[in-house]
């Protein structure tokens, strides 16, 4: 089953490289595919993603990392016993709070039909009984509406919102999974007016990646913004969101976004929804955004993490971090690892390997 899902991958592929009218001529991407492939001895399935085999893409595909290699080495020097707290939301949230760091307001959780709101705890056997704590929870919210999500969750699945309008279709359609899942309710962030001006139905967020050396010191390898798209309430880029990178120095956009190829793939100057152009949009907070990733990249003991930040009328805010995320993101968002100087300097301290293939970019 899985060959014949990975059978099915490829042939789509193939098709949408070959529809593709911006590709480089098929001798092009013939060898920079046959070169990768012998460099890192598998499939170089990066090359499709990051769209490097069309005309408007970087022109040194082989200064690319790629999704598998970032992947090995992410994995390897974190702690799994660390992960965990970064996982769940409310470990998460407990653990970074008592740090002064500012965190999004937490109005209550449940574990299956036990819901926890404030310092009340109840048990839901009916949907009435379902419909009135989703009630206090809007009531206790001062934006009136409550982001749900997953306490375990990831990749924006299983998130939801509402407000007092949208109580009775929620029970409707998610009740079930609500009383028997695990849940953690927010209060819905109220995000800066002009991040709102990108996709105003999304608060959307900063991905900031950091390095932390095994002495302690911390550095910011990348940073991107993702929006959400077709009026999703979720950012998320697996979801059919996009993204863009963001110039560490200035702290504004750079002149290309992408959507992921699953999503039809396209590389975007700006947003597909409002319009809003990528290059020069100036992040609110952006300065102040790396700090405070810095600061709770040094409070764990994880190498490597991705954080994501919401940017409030008043500042960052910090959403939640990600041991296990997808670096590959970071890398078609901000350009080429293999002469990224943090990741060069992580790569030295943990990746031999691959450290002697980036030194040939010296």
């Amino acid at each position: 089953m899985a060959s014949l899902r990975r059978i099915r991958m490829l042939a789509n592929a193939v098709r949408n490289i070959m529809n593709d009218s911006e590709r480089e001529p098929l001798y092009t991407i013939f060898v920079e595919i046959i070169r990768l492939w012998f460099r890192d001895r598998t499939l170089p399935v990066h090359y499709y993603i990051y769209l490097l085999y069309r005309r408007d893409s970087s022109n040194n595909v082989c200064a690319y990392v790629g999704l598998r290699n970032i992947a090995r080495v992410r994995d390897r020097i974190n702690s799994p016993s660390w992960t965990s707290v970064l996982d769940n939301k409310r470990l998460f949230d407990a653990y970074f709070r008592p740090t002064g760091i500012r965190l999004p307001k937490i109005l209550g959780f449940n574990e299956k039909n036990r819901f926890v709101v404030g310092d009340d705890a109840v048990l839901v056997r009916n949907r009435e009984r379902l419909l009135d704590v989703l009630k206090s929870l809007v009531m206790t919210s001062s934006t009136n509406s409550v982001f749900a999500k997953p306490t375990g969750g990831g990749c924006g699945r299983g998130c939801f919102m509402f407000d007092l309008s949208s109580i009775c279709l929620v029970c409707a359609d998610k009740g079930s999974g609500i009383v028997n899942g695990d849940y953690i309710y927010q209060e819905v962030i109220v995000q800066h007016p002009k991040m709102a001006e990108l996709h105003p139905s999304s608060v959307n967020t900063l991905r900031i990646d950091t390095y932390r050396t095994d002495d302690g010191e911390v550095d910011v390898m990348s940073a991107f913004l993702r929006m959400g798209a077709n009026k999703s309430c979720t950012d998320n880029v697996s979801s059919g969101g996009c993204f863009v990178g963001v110039d560490l120095e200035t702290g504004r956009l750079v002149e290309k976004g992408f959507v992921l190829s699953q999503y039809k793939p396209s590389v975007l100057k700006h947003h597909p929804d409002t319009g809003v152009t990528f290059k020069d949009f100036g992040v609110p907070f952006f300065h102040e955004a790396v700090l405070i990733a810095k600061q709770a990249a040094r409070l764990t003991p994880l190498a490597v993490v991705g954080w994501d930040l919401a940017i409030g009328p008043d500042g960052p805010i910090l959403i939640e971090g990600n041991a296990h995320y997808d670096g590959y993101l970071s890398e078609m968002a901000y350009g080429r690892y293999y002469k990224n100087p943090v990741f060069r300097r992580l790569i030295r301290d943990h990746a031999p390997s691959l450290d002697k293939i980036a030194r040939q970019f010296d």
